[in-house]
């Protein structure tokens, strides 16, 4: 995953990036969502969303932006770190490969924001409606579940 600082007085570093309605947005490792714009050769930076007010633990969460139905959305991956003493995930059963000294992160579960740009935040949503999000650590993609039979 790509990291980078615009402030280096801040002690937080932007994890996502996305070009959504003609603009760039970035997100850092808070929930804090900026646009980034160049004026004249200048870099111009407006916050558009505040930090997430929730309890932070940067080791554990990774967040990333995508577009789903018109919508700008922030993706809070929560993960669960094993170091080599334990061989599998007691949620899912699933064993993974050990090396010696290695830390693992497996994910839990999300909580999905949408950006409410007249409140400046991000607004948690508990439905998708037809959507799904497929996710990796290079890019997010929106699908309606009525594009597929079955």
């Amino acid at each position: 995953m790509c990291r980078w600082i615009l402030d280096e007085n801040r002690d937080s570093f932007y994890v996502d990036i996305l070009d959504f309605n003609g603009k760039v947005y970035a997100v850092d490792d808070r929930g804090r969502c900026i646009t980034l714009e160049t004026l004249d050769l200048s870099l111009n930076v407006t916050e558009v969303a505040s930090p997430l007010n929730v309890e932070y633990k940067r080791s554990f969460r990774k967040k990333y932006l995508a577009e789903s139905s018109g919508e700008l959305l922030l993706l809070d991956q929560y993960l669960n770190a094993y170091s080599n003493e334990i061989d599998h995930d007691t949620v899912s059963g699933v064993v993974y490969a050990r090396k010696e000294g290695a830390v693992f992160e497996v994910p839990v579960y999300f909580v999905v924001y949408k950006l409410d740009t007249s409140e400046g935040k991000w607004v948690c949503i508990d439905n998708l409606q037809d959507r799904v999000i497929l996710v990796s650590p290079d890019c997010t993609y929106s699908i309606s579940v009525n594009d597929f039979d079955g």
